[in-house]
């Protein structure tokens, strides 16, 4: 889950024993791994244009 309110990340995963594993991502320096397709991203990225001050 990507969360759209502030730079916070929900990431499950299945280890080796079948069970999902749980990694929360909090920081702007962050970096999403998907490492079943080889693939990795920046929060910079994710939010980037993402303008946190405005309010609804």
């Amino acid at each position: 889950m990507i969360n759209q309110y502030e730079y916070f990340v929900e990431q499950f995963n299945k280890n080796a024993k079948g069970q999902w594993v749980l990694t929360e991502y909090e920081s702007v320096d962050a970096v999403l791994s998907l490492k079943s397709i080889g693939f990795q991203i920046f929060f910079s990225d994710i939010y980037q244009g993402v303008n946190f001050e405005i309010e609804e």
